[in-house]
This record gives structure tokens, C-alpha cells and sequence, in this order.
């Protein structure tokens, strides 16, 4: 662990296991917001959410390890004469209240594309349609989640906002208006602006401001501006999808000990699927293929990295780049078929 007080990286004993003196939370989540459909005839909708959460009695992970939070609960670390840092006790606990504001803005459009085909085949699972869909008992449809709420206070990413296939037809950002043989495309982007994410561990103790040097994790506090950015396109059992997401930089408060800044980081993923069950011919040559589906994926596609700076002497060990994501870019290949 890295110990702001003596500026050193160290080897502690780490105290884990459960608490059963756990309370429970109560949660309690305002929200207010619009969202606007300005042509009817085009699937383009704009919308903005602002949302302020209170959680009571948060039962939280013990965060990482800062000079406010060793001033805040002394009894939890230990120390020998000499200051240094010998164990710290990791175990779950009840903080007073988590509270945070935010505001989510931003678009979605959609639309089809492609030479409509009626005298086609209808799509899987349709009515007429010989083929039982993927699954069970829906078509396939596209979907883009277009609210949602945030990660616990520190987590430092957005809520919402991600591609998701599943069963159903029409409604938003689904296959409603798809005609056989047309394809979907899907472009969204928000913006979530934080306006306030603070821990109060106890009363009389000091607030820990997430968004002005303190931190529960090892990737910093909670950055104040965020962008997601999605887009995809299905056609006829294929489709490609991308999603995008950038995050302010953010910074420890290190109290007497170096501070921290964390670099702004941008990261894009990729997948690439191909419903073999909708690919008639290739079912009728390769009958095992029914009910299949392949899916070609790269997170983290330009393997970029949390860079720290310390502001005085070298980044420490636990803070270097192999050690906040040791993966980095990760490729998958996934086959996967329904037997019943």
C-alpha cells in the first residue's frame, strides 16, 4: 500500500472478512428531467435528467487508503513508534450518508436503412415464421438504454447509455418500423456533469468531497465531467457496435504527503456479432448452427492506461499504470448456442 503520511509504498498486514454489526441503508433518489422528440417522423430524441441521491447508513467497502480517512477513523490502522505503517483493518462498515447530484444530458437517434423486401421471409419469430427466434419467443431487437442512475460514489463511471440486444419488437431504439431485409443504425451521446458526491463517514467528521481530493478507490475521486458515446448497426443477424467513454482527470488530496492526479482517460470497446440462426442458408447446410450465435469483441480497444503523477518524487508502485489495470486491452471470442 502506499502510505501518504511517510511517502513510501509499503508491505501492511490487511484485515478482511464480514461485519455483523452491519446496519442496513436507506436510499432515498430524486429526479427530474425531459426528454424531447422534435420530429415525428425521424427517431431522434434529446433529454436531460438531473438526479440527486442520499444513501444512509451506506454500507461501503473500506476505501483507499488517504490521510482524511486515517484521521477520521484512527482505530481501523496501526502504526509502530516509528510512524510507519504496519496494518489497517479492511472489513465493510456503515457510513453516515453518501450524497450526490448530477445532471445527464444528451441525444439519441435512430433509424432504418436499406431496401425494404416484403415478399421476404418473415423476420424470426414472426408470426408466419417457420423458425423459432433465438431464445424463445420474441424477434431479435437492438436497444439503446437512454437513462439510468450512476456507479456508488467513486466508482468513476456513468450509468446507462450501452447497446443491449434482447427479445421484443418496436418501441424505442427496438426494431419498431424495420421492414424485412432493412437494417438498424443507432448513434447516442451524453454527458453527465457531477455537481456534488460527498461522504460523510460519521457526524462531526469532516466531509469527504469525492470531487475535490477525496477518494474510496484506487482509480481517485469521481471526475466531475464525463462523456459516453454509442454507436451501432444490425442488419439481417449481424451488427457491429461501439461504445465510447472519457473521464476528467481527478486528484488525491495527499494532506502532508505528495498529491495525486489522475489523467483524463478515454476508452473505446468493440463487438462484433453475427446471428447464425438468422443466416437460412447456412443453417440449411450446417444444421448444428441452429439456435447459435458468434460474437468477436475488444475491450479497451486502444489499451490506453490510468497514468498518476505524483506531486512530489516518483509514482508510487501500487499507482503505476500495470498495476491499476494490469489487463489493458482484451480480446474475446465468444460461440454460444441455445439447446432447447
Amino acid at each position: 500500500m502506499f502510505d501518504f503520511a511517510t511517502n513510501q509504498t509499503v508491505l501492511v498486514t490487511r484485515i478482511d472478512g464480514g461485519n455483523a454489526g452491519l446496519n442496513s441503508d436507506n436510499r432515498q433518489v430524486w429526479k427530474a428531467g425531459f426528454n424531447l422528440k422534435p420530429w415525428s417522423e425521424t427517431d431522434f430524441r434529446v433529454s436531460s435528467t438531473w438526479t440527486r441521491s442520499l444513501t444512509e447508513d451506506a454500507i461501503a467497502a473500506f476505501p483507499t487508503l488517504t490521510p482524511d480517512l486515517e484521521a477520521a477513523l484512527p482505530g481501523r490502522f496501526t502504526r509502530d513508534v516509528g510512524g510507519n505503517l504496519i496494518s489497517f483493518d479492511a472489513r465493510p462498515l456503515n457510513f453516515e450518508r453518501f450524497e450526490r447530484q448530477d445532471i445527464r444530458s444528451g441525444f439519441n437517434y435512430s433509424r432504418a436503412f436499406g431496401a425494404a423486401t416484403p415478399a421476404a421471409a418473415p423476420l424470426p419469430g414472426a408470426p408466419g415464421s417457420a423458425r423459432p427466434p433465438m431464445g424463445g419467443g420474441m424477434p431479435m431487437r437492438v436497444e439503446v438504454r437512454t437513462e439510468g442512475g450512476g456507479p456508488p460514489p467513486g466508482a468513476g463511471g456513468g450509468g446507462g447509455g450501452q447497446f443491449r440486444m434482447g427479445g421484443g419488437g418496436g418501441g424505442r431504439g427496438g426494431m419498431g418500423g424495420m421492414q424485412p431485409g432493412q437494417g438498424r443504425f443507432n448513434l447516442s451521446i451524453y454527458h453527465t456533469y457531477r455537481i456534488q458526491d460527498e461522504i460523510v463517514i460519521a457526524t462531526g467528521l469532516p466531509i469527504l468531497d469525492l470531487l475535490d481530493g477525496a477518494a474510496t478507490g484506487s482509480r481517485g475521486g469521481s471526475s466531475r465531467n464525463e462523456v459516453q458515446a454509442q454507436g451501432g448497426v444490425f442488419r439481417n443477424g449481424m451488427g457491429a457496435f461501439v461504445n465510447a467513454n472519457w473521464r476528467e482527470g481527478t486528484r488525491v488530496d495527499g494532506g502532508l504527503g505528495p498529491d495525486l492526479n489522475f489523467s483524463d482517460q478515454a476508452t473505446v470497446n468493440l463487438n462484433v456479432f453475427i446471428d447464425l440462426n438468422s443466416q437460412a442458408s447456412w443453417v440449411a447446410k450446417f444444421p448444428w448452427l441452429k439456435g447459435s450465435r458468434v460474437n468477436f469483441g475488444v475491450q479497451n480497444l486502444f489499451d490506453t492506461r490510468p497514468e498518476v503523477t505524483a506531486s512530489a518524487g516518483a509514482t508510487p508502485l501500487n499507482y503505476q499504470p500495470d498495476y491499476l489495470d494490469p489487463q489493458g486491452r482484451v480480446v474475446s471470442l465468444t460461440f454460444r448456442k441455445i439447446l432447447f
